[in-house]
């Protein structure tokens, strides 16, 4: 019996070890505001719009902890006999740290149904502030004209920015810097939808033991979660006609309950959230020059039909009628030719409450780009060889959560820990190709087919054939082709 008790003790710390790494946690003490004394056994309730996360009861110090937190913007709830309800808005959890919140009930000596509403205010000084970086939050997100996790990322000291993309962070080459969504590490593309982006944490120094392999930083992304509630949103900008380069953006979000609880109707038992963009570029990679020089369409015309001319030398030989285009034969244009291309990128989740203290998590990212790329030396004569290109990336997670709560009401032995588990699955493909060979392999490399024409030449001499001898005859010298 105590051997397996031992080794179930040791099965759940291990598993806490290996816990998911983008997690956060809550800690703090409940106090009376009058008294400073400390309330044991009030009842502490963390929300995400209107979904319960996680909960806690203060012990007889008034401490209380909540763990795990996925990263995120929640509200907070403190309850207890004799006290008013204490709801704090706005609380932030940071990844991979811990977050400090005190909080001070008033009591009251009549049986009234009555809430304080206070906003959260970040602390000046974190007391859990063991790694060097940022945290951007989803508030700061919406205020930014940055619309991928990469470029929010430059917003942190210590990452270069190089013309609006993420650069080297802390002087490392890029293949140093590392990247996670969701607890994922990503492969291939990193693009999210900017309404999908919960907060975007970069470490520069003193990383987490889970990241030993980042010599550069750590880039940790989470996505917003489902809400009790539904809600939904959409955005459309374009600059169609205002400009040469065609930009086109349609962004979608919706959250909301899939199932609701029958005995709580204000409690999602299945709840999802789905964010998606989809993009549309004329010009897929405008010139920091001003645009491009490309040829007029009667000069492109007269060079495919006659692309030699004759030089005129006894020896014959051609001239590339390329070589004799001038300045006038030319025109600027801003936007670069045939460079069109399109993206889809959706992200998704859904939560499965399965109990009060085990949570279900599925979810995954959708990227899919296709179109043409640039290519500065085609640009002038050859635009419409340009090469299609196409790539998609695409994951998927699954997460099962379970916390051992500090209840005093609780005899087991196991408290205030939990483990998680979690399995999830990446892939890439991409291809460029010909835009008149596509995949068909065997076009590449062909130049067409060919008629030979042969001319025989002949030389007078002596030939001997055999034993016979032949004099002064017309002898086959070479063929002229």
């Amino acid at each position: 019996m105590l051997r397996n008790l031992l080794f179930t003790i040791g099965l759940i710390l291990f598993a806490n070890l290996l816990v998911y790494s983008q997690t956060g946690t809550l800690k703090g003490k409940i106090i009376d505001k009058d008294t400073r004394e400390p309330v044991p056994f009030a009842n502490i309730v963390l929300e995400l719009g209107g979904t319960m996360i996680g909960g806690a009861t203060s012990d007889f110090d008034g401490d209380y902890v909540i763990k795990p937190i996925t990263p995120g913007t929640y509200e907070l709830k403190a309850t207890y006999i004799g006290y008013k309800t204490q709801l704090v808005r706005g609380m932030i959890i940071n990844a991979d740290q811990i977050n400090f919140f005190d909080i001070e009930m008033e009591s009251t000596a009549q049986q009234l149904e009555e809430i304080v509403v206070t906003d959260y205010k970040i602390p000046l000084i974190n007391k859990d502030e063991t790694i060097s970086g940022g945290h951007v939050t989803a508030e700061e997100i919406r205020k930014m004209p940055n619309r991928d996790a990469n470029s929010i990322a430059t917003t942190v000291g210590g990452v270069f920015s190089a013309d609006g993309e993420r650069g080297n962070v802390r002087g490392a080459r890029s293949d140093q810097t590392i990247m996670y969504i969701d607890g994922i590490r990503v492969l291939g593309s990193s693009s999210l939808p900017q309404s999908a982006i919960e907060q975007v944490s970069v470490y520069l120094g003193g990383l987490p033991s889970q990241y030993g392999d980042a010599r550069g930083g750590i880039i940790n992304v989470t996505t917003k979660g489902p809400s009790r509630k539904f809600g939904a949103g959409i955005e459309l900008e374009t600059s169609k006609y205002l400009d040469a380069f065609g930009h086109s953006r349609l962004g979608l979000n919706m959250q909301g309950p899939l199932i609701k609880g029958k005995d709580n109707k204000s409690t999602s038992l299945l709840g999802y959230f789905i964010s998606g963009e989809f993009t549309y570029r004329e010009d897929s990679r405008p010139t920091a020059k001003g645009g491009v020089y490309v040829a007029k369409d009667d000069v492109l015309n007269s060079l495919q039909n006659t692309p030699l001319r004759p030089t005129g030398l006894e020896g014959g030989s051609t001239y590339s009628n390329g070589e004799f285009v001038r300045m006038g034969d030319l025109e600027n244009q801003k936007a670069t030719p045939n460079t069109n291309r399109y993206g889809i990128n959706v992200s998704a989740k859904i939560d499965v409450r399965t109990t009060k203290t085990t949570n279900l998590t599925f979810g995954g990212q959708f990227i899919y780009n296709d179109g043409r790329l640039f290519n500065y030396a085609h640009s002038m004569f050859n635009y419409d060889k340009n090469f299609l290109s196409m790539n998609n990336t695409w994951r998927v997670f699954g997460r099962f959560t379970q916390r051992f709560p500090s209840s005093s009401e609780s005899t087991s032995l196991i408290k205030n820990v939990y483990y998680t588990i979690q399995a999830d699955y990446s892939q890439i493909h991409s291809r460029n190709m010909d835009a008149d060979h596509k995949d068909d392999l065997f076009k590449y490399g062909y130049l067409g087919k060919y008629s030979t024409y042969k001319t025989s030449t002949y030389a007078r001499g002596d030939v001997t054939i055999g034993n016979d001898v032949y004099e002064d005859v017309y002898v086959l010298d070479s063929w002229d082709f």
